[in-house]
């Protein structure tokens, strides 16, 4: 995408036009990796103390159709910076019919897409449901790659190659694979905490975390990741890392992620700060707020949030900026470049409100 367009605000003095130009520049280059979720509708079957999704979904009773869905894996596949991840979510994304939810993994995956299906896992407490989601599970069709790696530790481990440019394009992926094996395409993340989720969410992981590690099929064709938050982390040690039956060795944590072996197999994990993507966004008052990253060694993250009212939320390094509808006036789905210049749109009116509001603020103290 060209990062020569230009918006234009009526009445913007120079700081304002300055910030709508920089502001089309961060979002129409590629100095970041682009990724998608795609809230499948905000039914949950839990009643949990901290969710933040409890209110919005008593007005919010629509879903994300799946052909929004496929559109968009789509649409994506081409864009220049997009790591080719997908997360699905909820709510309780597996309250949606099974074979559908397998439906919209599967043309995910299809598309050569990595997808994370996040999940409560309460279902495996379900007789008939865990049959049906298991069943679901093993037949999809799953491929392995290096999708869930950060570009830029790809990068780095490349510039160490002994001769790179003596060797072929099959002696370079050896190399990267023996560094960084191949994992599947497809993980399964369960949700464990005890601050937004019942504490017996540790209980629900474990029977999930057995069921796949002592299954053959399963076991290849499902990586298993675990999200939980910042104040339990202990508590999820002492529930997970604690539990004999299982076997967790190999534990390794580094600020926000840590990983460990389970009965053997390797799992994911996140420690998540608490960030509501259907809270008001605040307005920032300069583009180096927008552009503050979480680390100075790792590239900048614009997570695409679709939501079923058919609106998108855009997070940058994971603060929600804004949010914009991606279906246009005439019915039609917009592209990615009208995406990104109305959110540029949106975001300078934002930053003209705060110039105002310091403004007035400055003028009464004198």
């Amino acid at each position: 995408m060209s990062s020569k367009q230009t918006i234009k605000i009526t009445g913007a003095d120079e700081a304002v036009a300055r910030f709508a130009q920089d502001a089309v520049n961060v979002l129409t280059g590629a100095d970041y990796n682009l990724e998608l979720q795609f809230y499948l509708d905000y039914r949950c079957d839990q009643n949990c103390r901290g969710c933040y999704d409890r209110d919005i979904a008593k007005i919010c009773k629509g879903s994300i159709p799946s052909w929004d869905i496929a559109h968009f894996v789509r649409h994506f596949k081409d864009v220049e910076n997009y790591a080719s991840k997908t997360c699905i979510t909820g709510g309780e994304a597996t309250l949606r019919p099974t074979d559908e939810l397998g439906y919209i993994i599967q043309k995910i995956l299809s598309s050569g897409s990595a997808v994370e299906l996040k999940t409560n896992a309460t279902w495996v407490n379900d007789t008939q449901k865990a049959k049906e989601m298991w069943r679901m599970l093993s037949g999809l069709k799953v491929s392995k790659a290096l999708l869930y790696k950060e570009p830029d530790e790809i990068e780095k481990f490349v510039k160490t190659i002994p001769n790179l440019k003596q060797l072929s394009q099959e002696e370079r992926w050896s190399k990267l694979t023996e560094h960084f094996p191949e994992v599947s395409a497809f993980r399964l993340a369960v949700s464990v905490d005890n601050i937004i989720h019942q504490e017996y969410s540790a209980y629900d992981f474990a029977k999930v975390a057995l069921h796949v590690t002592n299954s053959p099929e399963l076991s290849e064709k499902i990586d298993l990741g675990v999200v939980t938050m910042t104040n339990s982390y202990d508590w999820f040690s002492e529930k997970i890392f604690g539990n004999p039956d299982l076997k967790c060795t190999n534990i390794r944590k580094n600020c926000q992620r840590f990983d460990f072996k389970l009965n053997g197999r390797p799992v994911i994990g996140v420690i998540s700060n608490f960030y509501n993507v259907n809270s008001l966004v605040k307005p920032i008052s300069s583009i180096e707020e927008l552009l503050r990253r979480e680390s100075k060694d790792s590239r900048p993250r614009l997570i695409l949030c679709f939501h079923p009212d058919r609106t998108v939320s855009f997070q940058y390094n994971f603060k929600p900026i804004g949010r914009v509808s991606y279906i246009a006036d005439n019915g039609k789905y917009k592209s990615w470049e009208t995406l990104c210049m109305e959110m540029a749109v949106q975001l300078t009116k934002d930053f003209a409100e705060a110039r105002k509001q310091q403004f007035k603020k400055n003028y009464c103290r004198n």
